[in-house]
């Protein structure tokens, strides 16, 4: 999201998937982001005024769909009065 929002300043994202892998065990279940990258996700999601869909998916297994950052992470950051433009 970072490449994006440096390179494509004016991209919309309006969904993506996450997953993961390892050569250790079976992934059985979906993978969530963490705290740091809901919140980055959150930010870019108030940047462009639209929500972003998110597909967790791990092979073989189930797919979680959440449309909309705020349904993860509930207390998100985002306090406009900080803003050094305001």
């Amino acid at each position: 999201m970072f490449t994006v929002g440096a390179a494509y300043p004016d991209a919309v994202i309006e969904s993506m998937v996450v997953t993961a892998h390892t050569d250790h065990f079976k992934i059985e279940q979906p993978v969530t982001c963490c705290g740091s990258c809901l919140q980055v996700m959150a930010e870019f999601e108030r940047k462009q005024d639209k929500e972003i869909e998110v597909l967790f998916y791990c092979i073989d297994g189930k797919i979680l769909k959440v449309k909309g950052i705020k349904n993860l992470l509930p207390f998100v950051f985002a306090e406009d009065r900080l803003r050094l433009d305001s």
